[in-house]
């Protein structure tokens, strides 16, 4: 649908208190606040995502430290057996409990909420909606926020209908071993044999059947690790399919490796996951991952994530990992001042809107995760927080005869060392089913942190290729193809993968550049 003219431009930026939560991400303290009101059409839009259970009241949270937790794994891994619906046993490698200190873990309990597990400086916490305000004040923590994001590449964001069949799990051979001659290797005796093959991934749904059927390894050639918080391999939890999609392709090209199946949900688990590979497993190894992070470091191969492939690499561990689905769903590019106010310039006007060109949009649906992150050059040299206290706000706007501003990430970079990041996930509520865009402001607080524009940003969003139904189709009115791979892929440490149409051999519109 096109929309009038007038409405590419936005001319109201809301106003947010900023202090009103120190130490809380800016989801978070919308969260707590209409958790604490009971205010039940603004916990709607909190519905159904990700590391938030409205109906248990909990959240999945993340501690940054400022004083060393002093995490530590007590051992290995504990091995358990469990009885698949099949009769058949399985043995489930789960994570070993990370220590922390006594009295930060007490701390913890004393606020009300559950330590799950640490790595380094983040400690993972599962906390009632109420106790989120009360970690902040625990002595030696820096900032509480929601797990860094991350996307399934091929697959659409939890929570999402997809408009066509999703990853194909079951008795098929991959397209690429035959389009890559795979079979001839094999043949000669380049199987994958005396090899680790790690896929590491959300979950793995369905692995039992899988195995049953022969598209994964049988017997002590299939390991499965535990480190997830979220996902369970028996009994299975269900919804995680792309990960026993990936483990098939991974398993069919390399049928005689040891392929080791590793669950993980968040970025402490994913650290302690690529740890136990690296010290609990001996040998030849190699890893694969169809995931990508956003909005954990400036996109230049630096960052947390990266520390923890570089460790990998720098332990002799070939990595592979998706180039992301991100081309038609990134814009980056110089913050330019739209006229003479706050906001930041798209095209004409001063709005990116969800749809394929400038001022026609997408017919959004009720239910829909919206999902969008924002970053610009502006991190400390650790990779911990902003350097220079430039201050940017993200805005979600809902169209009616004029736009309505519905959800707003608004971090205090200003008087605060958090990451210069944004984020806005929003569920559309019933009713209002629409047409939606976004606005960047910049917030100089007053005249404390000047802010003249001109700053790289990066904008992401894990929508578009659900929204239109097409992967060709842009998610954004402006997007850039260029610089749109997600974290890793854009390390060092990590060979970057693309896809291609199986059928035609022709570089996909989607993957990340």
């Amino acid at each position: 649908m096109p929309l009038p003219p007038e409405a590419l431009v936005v001319k109201v930026q809301p106003t947010v208190d900023k202090t009103a939560y120190p130490g809380l991400e800016s989801r978070l303290a919308q969260l707590y606040q209409a958790y604490q009101a009971a205010d039940q059409e603004a916990l709607a839009t909190f519905a159904g995502q990700r590391h938030i259970d409205l109906a248990a009241g909990t959240v999945r949270v993340i501690l940054e430290m400022e004083v060393d937790p002093q995490a530590q794994a007590l051992g290995g891994p504990t091995v358990e057996t469990v009885t698949l619906p099949d009769g058949r046993t399985a043995q489930v490698q789960h994570a070993p409990r990370v220590a922390i200190r006594p009295d930060l873990e007490a701390a913890i309990a004393a606020a009300g909420a559950t330590y799950e597990t640490a790595y380094k400086d983040w400690v993972q916490v599962l906390a009632p909606i109420a106790s989120l305000e009360a970690l902040t004040r625990i002595p030696g923590v820096r900032y509480v926020r929601l797990p860094l994001p991350a996307q399934q590449h091929g697959g659409p964001p939890p929570g999402q209908p997809a408009p066509q069949a999703g990853p194909d799990v079951g008795t098929q051979t991959t397209q690429g071993v035959n389009l890559t001659n795979a079979a001839s290797w094999h043949a000669a005796g380049y199987d994958g044999t005396g090899v680790n093959l790690a896929v590491f991934d959300f979950g793995f749904t369905g692995w039992a059947a899988r195995q049953s059927g022969g598209d994964l390894p049988s017997g002590g050639q299939l390991v499965l690790h535990d480190f997830s918080s979220d996902y369970n391999f028996s009994p299975d939890t269900s919804g995680y399919e792309h990960g026993t999609a990936c483990a098939e392709v991974a398993y069919d090209m390399g049928p005689g490796a040891t392929v080791h199946l590793y669950a993980w949900g968040t970025e402490a688990e994913f650290g302690n996951a690529v740890s136990d590979y690296i010290n609990n497993v001996s040998g030849k190894k190699v890893a694969t991952m169809s995931i990508g992070y956003v909005n954990a470091g400036p996109y230049d191969g630096t960052g947390p994530i990266h520390t923890i492939v570089d460790g990998a690499q720098a332990a002799g561990i070939f990595w592979a990992n998706s180039a992301g689905n991100s081309q038609k769903e990134h814009w980056s590019g110089v913050a330019t001042q739209y006229g003479t106010g706050d906001s930041v310039a798209f095209g004409s006007g001063n709005l990116n809107g969800f749809g394929p060109a400038p001022g026609w949009v997408w017919n959004i649906q009720a239910g829909t995760q919206l999902l969008i992150f924002l970053e610009w050059n502006d991190w400390n040299a650790g990779r911990t927080g902003n350097q220079n206290h430039i201050d940017y706000d993200l805005v979600l706007y809902y169209y009616s005869g004029g736009w309505t501003a519905v959800a707003a990430s608004t971090e205090n970079q200003c008087t605060s060392s958090v990451e210069p990041v944004e984020a806005i996930a929003y569920t559309v509520p019933s009713g209002r089913a629409g047409y939606y865009a976004i606005a960047i402001w910049r917030d100089q607080g007053g005249g404390a942190c000047p802010n003249n524009f001109g700053h790289w940003l990066e904008l992401h969003t894990f929508n578009g290729f659900y929204l239109s139904g097409q992967g060709s189709v842009n998610a954004f009115w402006y997007i850039n193809g260029c610089n749109s791979l997600t974290i890793p892929a854009d390390g060092d440490s990590a060979v970057a993968v693309g896809a291609t149409f199986w059928n035609e051999d022709e570089a996909a519109p989607l993957y990340g550049l």
